[in-house]
């Protein structure tokens, strides 16, 4: 009698199955490569998009009404240095939303805050400080 060697139907649902892990496993693996490569790729946007606006700002900004229209309608928090955060308006005029405190001497002060702290960006991985001084 001659043995005859054969893959049975045994061996092959268990080679099937095996198959199906590593595939299943691997699209995993592969959306969460695709799900984190596409955040990184938006914080890259974002922060580049960032980058343009201070540049622009820093650029531009010689007066309060010039700040307040580079700022208008974008995600920028203000803070005059020793007063604290403030609204700006179109006139050139401002409102104290977070006050300081006594962090700066008054007698270094002006009536007229001309240096400013500019902050733009909504998580960590994206934010941006940056001065501006307008004269």
């Amino acid at each position: 009698m001659v043995k005859r060697k054969a893959f049975t139907l045994i061996e092959t649902v268990v080679s099937i199955s095996i198959i199906c892990v590593l595939v299943v496993t691997s699209i995993k693996i592969m959306s969460v490569y695709g799900k984190t490569a596409f955040d990184r790729d938006r914080n890259i946007q974002e922060l580049t998009e960032n980058i343009n606006i201070l540049e622009e700002i820093r650029e531009n900004a010689k007066t309060l009404p010039e700040l307040y229209a580079l700022t208008e309608g974008r995600n920028v928090k203000i803070s005059a240095v020793g007063i604290g955060k403030i609204e700006l308006h179109s006139d050139g005029t401002f409102d104290v939303t977070e006050p300081e405190g006594d962090i700066v001497s008054s007698s270094l002060l002006s009536a007229v805050p001309n240096l400013f702290c500019i902050e733009i960006g909504s998580n960590d991985n994206t934010k941006m400080i940056t001065a501006v001084m307008i004269r």
